[in-house]
């Protein structure tokens, strides 16, 4: 993949660069911009672009600030605007051209948007337990109309847009590159909610988020969230047959981390870790803060298609 990786999200436009070697990448350089207030229209799938001319003028400012040149990258989307969800097939259309008719057609029974609407793509995903091999797919969907402005705002710059991911696979990937062969359960919070993922392999093997609005606030609904990771917790428990994992990581805002933390830790009878230096990777000098919006940008330029 490209060594350059976008993140963009209600509120910032981030870049990060990263050189991989030997399975670690050395951290090159980060920089971010502020986005104006409702930069995006509203919406459960984030909305489409209100201030096209502001979007630009803050890329603009925001690539005048790297110091290498920048032609192709990745892009990491909030959990909130590219969604995933696991569909079962009984079989696969043999033709490669009816695929996506048959994933669509599984998408429409499954969530509450106008599919038509959508971009979606499949990726054959791992069996949680039990499952045949090779019938559990893992869709990913985003507005079509977000997707193509911010391609072309990116585009107008010079910048081609190849990868899009949202921050669940982002961190997938980064962690994977320390634990390929081991499941692990990770929390991510995010200005817009919050996603448990068990991880296994790089890739997502269960992803469940919750929209939040204060959820990198810190002041949601606690009994709320401690009700639905205890819930979450329960159907893991199940489909593992209690074989979850004996630690989990939060991935969140350092003035929230700790709230989360003991939510998780409380919900999950586990111990729970905050995201640290060793946890990915990387090499490089890079403050232990910013991890939490460095970690998805350097998942996005190690990802592996």
């Amino acid at each position: 993949m490209p060594p350059h990786a976008f993140s963009v999200d209600e509120g910032w436009l981030r870049y990060g660069r990263f050189v991989g070697a030997d399975g670690t990448f050395d951290f090159q350089e980060f920089h971010e911009v502020a986005l104006p207030p409702a930069t995006f229209h509203p919406g459960p799938l984030g909305g489409t672009v209100k201030e096209p001319e502001a979007l630009r003028e803050r890329l603009q400012t925001l690539l005048e600030a790297v110091t290498a040149t920048v032609a192709d990258a990745s892009l990491v989307l909030p959990d909130a605007w590219l969604r995933l969800t696991f569909a079962e097939l009984e079989e696969r259309p043999r033709q490669l051209s009816k695929v996506e008719d048959v994933l669509r057609w599984k998408l429409k029974k499954l969530v509450p948007f106008r599919v038509d609407e959508l971009r979606l793509r499949g990726a054959e995903a791992a069996p949680l337990a039990g499952e045949p091999a090779g019938q559990r797919v893992l869709l990913g969907y985003a507005m079509e109309a977000l997707l193509a402005q911010l391609e072309s705002t990116f585009a107008q710059l010079g910048v081609r847009i190849g990868l899009t991911v949202n921050g669940t696979l982002a961190l997938c990937a980064a962690f994977g590159r320390r634990a390929a062969d081991q499941r692990f359960v990770f929390l991510h919070v995010s200005p817009s909610g919050y996603a448990l993922v068990l991880a296994g392999g790089g890739r997502p093997l269960f992803h469940r988020f919750r929209a939040l609005a204060t959820a990198a606030s810190g002041n949601g609904d606690g009994d709320l969230v401690l009700r639905d990771l205890r819930l979450t917790r329960d159907f893991l428990a199940r489909e593992l047959s209690g074989a979850l994992p004996s630690e989990l990581l939060v991935v969140a805002p350092p003035d929230v981390e700790r709230t989360w933390r003991d939510w998780v830790g409380e919900a999950f009878e586990c111990e729970v870790f905050g995201l640290r230096s060793p946890h990915l990777p990387l090499r490089g000098e890079l403050a232990e803060n910013r991890l939490p919006d460095v970690a998805p940008l350097l998942g996005a330029a190690c990802h592996q298609v």
